[in-house]
């Protein structure tokens, strides 16, 4: 993924929605009363820790500016 990415020029566009998307989650866990800590390690479970590519198939073809969050986070 990252080598797609890269040779798509859309590596730092991709590494900014995660991050975007990484805080909006940990807000609205935050928001929901959840304390900072206990929202890191759920976004960072969900997130940073992520399946393989086989398992979790991405379309390297999307534009990274229109991923969004999953609703189930």
């Amino acid at each position: 993924m990252y080598r797609e990415l890269l040779m798509q020029g859309k590596l730092e566009q991709a590494l900014y929605a995660a991050q975007e998307m990484t805080k909006d989650v940990m807000i609205g866990m935050i928001q929901q009363g959840m304390d900072y800590q206990e929202a890191w390690e759920a976004v960072r479970q969900n997130w940073i820790l992520l399946p393989d590519e086989e398992t979790m198939p991405i379309l390297l073809g999307s534009d990274p500016a229109g991923w969004t969050a999953p609703e189930n986070v």
